[in-house]
């Protein structure tokens, strides 16, 4: 006499299927919770900072607050992420225009450029007349320099800040025609936002 051989009935399936179900449920959703919680640790600092509205360290609010009344419309910022420009170099900008619409020449920046050895550094500043005046603890050196730039019709307020092999800087630029730093203001504000950034 041959042996019944055991097979699972139609419930015994329908209930397995659901246990299966659910236990996918329950996993994806604990997947799901790690993932969204380690999210931002796997982002690079880039996409973090523009999500928050920071670059180099230094928050919207705080380049907003330090800008003062001009920046009552603070917009931005456009940020370029880390920019692969040769030779090892990189360089990273963000720009915060004043309104909405604005240009680069009505707008507060921060560029940075890190150079893979002091000779590119070197070569980099070959052509950049510097003929602004020293400032004192800032990075390993640092210079401020204020004037008109004829072609776009508008006043540029640069710090320059020298770290190591980087070159921080920071910018304020407005149409002559409406402007609201003087050299003295400018120069006062860019300092305090470069000693808020993570040089």
């Amino acid at each position: 006499m041959k042996k019944q051989q055991s097979g699972f009935t139609t419930i015994e399936i329908i209930i397995a299927v659901v246990v299966i179900g659910v236990l996918g449920i329950v996993g994806w959703t604990v997947m799901g919770r790690k993932s969204t919680t380690s999210k931002n640790n796997d982002k690079p600092a880039t996409i973090i900072a523009k999500e928050s509205g920071a670059c180099f360290g230094v928050s919207k609010t705080t380049v907003k607050s330090l800008l003062g009344e001009p920046a009552n419309n603070l917009q931005g910022p456009s940020d370029t992420g880390i920019v692969d420009i040769g030779k090892g170099d990189k360089a990273q900008t963000c720009v915060y225009p004043f309104v909405a619409g604005a240009t680069v020449t009505n707008s507060f920046t921060i560029d940075l450029g890190t150079y893979a050895n002091q000779a590119n550094l070197d070569a980099s500043q070959k052509y950049v007349v510097n003929d602004g005046g020293s400032v004192d603890g800032l990075g390993d050196s640092a210079s401020y320099t204020a004037k008109d730039a004829a072609i776009s019709n508008s006043r540029d307020f640069v710090l320059s800040v020298r770290q190591g092999l980087k070159i921080y800087t920071f910018g304020i630029s407005q149409p002559t025609n409406a402007l609201t730093y003087n050299d003295a203001s400018a120069q006062r504000v860019l300092i305090q936002i470069a000693q808020a950034a993570t040089l």
